[in-house]
């Protein structure tokens, strides 16, 4: 009996001494630890910037649809949509701008990209239209991250436009005519 309880004793401070040995070995410096923190703080923020940007492009792009949708409608029944040069949306106000002489109830399309897109009052945004038909769209749900259809603003540039509508709108045309 004596010999098991030896025998036990010595078994339970081997384990002890290969677990304490084990955990020696596998320990990490606090360095690599950081190091470690720090790549997974980064990935996390660029998936975070990813999925902002990909979000305001997202409704950059519903919203171009949207728009297009109800240009089509009024021109359908008898509007003068190739009056149209730009649509925007600002903090609850709506405004369309025409050719001089010419008259389209701006609240008509509101309501109209409103039916079609249901998240635009959550936006503020810019549209250019030529002939008719939106070319470009600028939009924003908040200060930092702008969204554009076609697409100009992305993970490498988006600081640029921050909180500037009117830039990403004038790219996003310049984008537009190029590929037309």
């Amino acid at each position: 009996m004596k010999r098991n309880k030896v025998f036990a004793v010595l078994c339970g401070a081997m384990m002890l001494c290969t677990t304490a040995l084990v955990s020696c070995e596998g320990s990490e410096s606090d360095k690599d630890i950081n190091s470690k923190k720090d790549r997974a703080q980064t990935n996390q923020s660029d998936y975070d910037l990813k999925t902002s940007l990909t979000k305001a492009n997202s409704s950059a792009s519903c919203l171009y649809d949207s728009i297009n949708s109800v240009l089509i409608e009024l021109d359908e029944s008898g509007a003068d949509v190739g009056a149209i040069k730009s649509i925007s949306y600002n903090k609850g106000d709506a405004t369309v701008t025409v050719l001089t002489g010419s008259v389209v109830d701006d609240t008509k399309i509101y309501r109209g990209i409103e039916e079609y897109f249901d998240d635009v009052n959550k936006l503020d945004f810019v549209a250019s239209c030529d002939r008719g038909v939106c070319i470009a769209v600028a939009c924003k749900e908040d200060d930092t991250y702008t969204g554009s259809k076609p697409t100009v603003v992305t993970t490498d540039n988006y600081k640029d436009y921050s909180d500037d509508l009117e830039k990403a709108l004038a790219d996003a045309v310049n984008k537009a005519n190029v590929d037309r």
